[in-house]
């Protein structure tokens, strides 16, 4: 078995095409995204439809309760960046009733067996909440928390942009990064935001084997498809390429 784990794609529609074209060459037999979908970048709508035609499991990220749930939203906008509230807004705008409705259906966490008593749990920011931040500095302690009440053989999210891979007890808690923000959560975790990242998840006889991969993007073309969409702070957002 064969697993693509992808988290993030932000409405980038070019990076998540770099990314499902690089696993149409990877042989997958499932792929899960792990949420944060099309808030904040120029194709929102986009990028909706283009998951619907995966059919994938989609677990909820933080972003999409924003753009699903108006309340939600309204308590975002006390607190967020002046620019990225204001794409937070033109985004909810680009979305059809359709797609607020996709969004609204996402779950919490999805699990998969991984046979041999082995399983898999996909979420956002932890299995409890799509805003807890896990890195791979997290206090034990606060992965306790995080954690508590779930379990299985290899956890997975995103929310952080950032890849990771570590132990916590019997568990292996992984990240595949980012698919489609160019915005660097963490500043002082080096990454290079050109890369489009993904993450393989192999099962052959209960031997589990972990690829991160990663797609280099052309900047031009992400910059391009923000201009077209005459979002607000195009050339901001498009500036981190």
């Amino acid at each position: 078995m064969r697993i693509a784990l992808f988290a993030d794609i932000h409405g980038n529609l070019p990076a998540l095409e770099a990314v499902l074209a690089e696993l149409q060459n990877e042989a997958v037999d499932q792929m899960v995204c792990l949420g944060d979908v099309a808030a904040v970048g120029p194709q929102p709508h986009e990028v909706i439809s283009r998951l619907r035609q995966l059919g994938c499991p989609v677990v909820m990220g933080n972003t999409d309760a924003w753009l699903a749930d108006e309340t939600v939203r309204e308590e975002m906008k006390k607190v967020l960046p002046g620019r990225v509230a204001d794409l937070m807004a033109w985004g909810v705008e680009q979305l059809t009733a359709g797609d607020r409705d996709y969004l609204q259906s996402f779950s919490a966490t999805y699990e998969i067996d991984l046979g041999a008593g082995q399983t898999l749990l996909c979420y956002h920011g932890s299995p409890n909440s799509y805003d807890d931040i896990l890195l791979a500095t997290t206090l034990a302690t606060d992965v306790d928390r995080m954690l508590a009440g779930r379990t299985g053989t290899v956890l997975v999210g995103g929310h952080t942009h950032v890849a990771m891979m570590r132990r916590h007890g019997d568990m292996i808690l992984l990240n595949p990064g980012s698919v489609g923000s160019p915005v660097v959560v963490f500043p002082e975790i080096r990454r290079n935001p050109l890369w489009a990242e993904y993450l393989l998840l192999d099962v052959v006889s209960g031997r589990i084997t972990i690829t991160f991969g990663h797609v280099v993007l052309d900047g031009t073309v992400v910059q391009q498809a923000a201009n077209q969409a005459q979002m607000p702070h195009a050339d901001w957002w498009g500036g981190f390429y």
